[in-house]
């Protein structure tokens, strides 16, 4: 089994779409990083001096109109509230705030984790890609069939191929995550809005990083059990499309009831640690009906559980596709 194992790995590293998806992987990794410079670069002396200055003109426009402006919004609450009670339109929140004017210094503290679960994402793909791609490629050239007149044992041909793909995505997920947290870093440290990082901070993201390694590993195996069913790089990629476009982006955003069980919630909460979505409480009185929305939580463990459910009855249909079904 080592030697079908290593085998398969020297073949998975030694294909060019292997090489160029983990290019392009690299070049998220870039693109990611200029959007970071972007989004963090402090305010410049004359933006915040501008600030500054629409600032002082609504205070001033506050303090000959503010007990007007305040006298009209407690009036408009009191007619709300008498349709619902708990209606409130935070009247004392109204009065210019400097805040609201120049947004403070993003921190890396508290990015580096949203940077990661970015990242995050293309990796996965770029994992289901190069898993797909592992197996379907062998399909499409009819090597898979001269392969197994060398070792017919299907079943250790099927596990060290998924294996191989698993174990071919550890390095590049690695090194993504590694590239675009310690790049943050040195943007953050350069503009001198790092935050007090602290050695809890640096566990978490070590900790997020394997969450996202072990992922990774699983989409990647997942991806080459979709190729041994479908045996096509194309139908594997159109079903992912077909599955985000109609479950996740059609049926999942109009059934409320579908929400908990969407696996980008799924993947959010293994990224992150937890995910949140969102659901209308409805009910109906005498004035009509009123709709509330709630915030429900999938937990990491819930996410990490559903995501191994799946890859494991994927990956037994797949052995049991390739066991059965005639290769040539």
């Amino acid at each position: 089994m080592m030697r079908l194992l290593r085998v398969e790995i020297d073949r998975f590293f030694s294909r060019r779409t292997t090489r160029v998806a983990s290019i392009g992987l690299l070049g998220v990794v870039v693109l990611a990083l200029v959007a970071v410079w972007q989004s963090s670069a402090p305010a410049s002396e004359e933006e915040k001096a501008l600030s500054q200055q629409f600032y002082e003109e609504a205070l001033a426009d506050w303090e000959v109109n503010g007990e007007a402006t305040l006298a009209d919004c407690y009036e408009q609450e009191e007619a709300a509230q008498e349709a619902d009670p708990t209606a409130s339109f935070d009247c004392e929140t109204w009065a210019p705030q400097s805040e609201t004017y120049l947004w403070p210094d993003q921190l890396f503290t508290d990015q580096a984790g949203s940077v990661l679960t970015g990242i995050g994402y293309a990796v996965l793909l770029y994992a289901f890609f190069v898993g797909v791609s592992f197996v379907a490629a062998e399909f499409a050239t009819g090597s898979m069939g001269s392969w197994l007149t060398f070792e017919p044992r299907r079943t250790r041909v099927y596990a060290s191929k998924l294996a191989a793909a698993g174990l071919g995505v550890v390095v590049p997920a690695i090194l993504a995550a590694v590239l675009v947290v310690g790049g943050a870093w040195a943007i953050f440290r350069m503009w001198g809005t790092l935050g007090d990082v602290t050695g809890e901070l640096w566990s978490d993201l070590a900790v997020g990083g394997l969450r996202l390694t072990l992922t990774a590993i699983g989409v990647a195996v997942l991806g080459a059990a979709v190729a041994m069913v479908v045996r096509s790089t194309a139908a594997a990629i159109g079903l992912l499309l077909g599955y985000v476009i109609v479950v996740e982006g059609i049926i999942g955003s109009a059934v409320d009831a579908l929400k908990p069980w969407l696996l980008t919630l799924k993947v959010e909460a293994v990224l992150q640690g937890e995910s949140t979505y969102w659901v209308d409480d409805c009910t109906t009185d005498a004035s009509g009906t009123m709709c509330e929305s709630i915030g429900k939580t999938v937990s990491l463990t819930n996410g990490a559980v559903s995501l191994v459910v799946l890859l494991a009855v994927v990956v037994t249909v797949g052995l049991v596709t390739f066991r059965r079904r005639d290769v040539g």
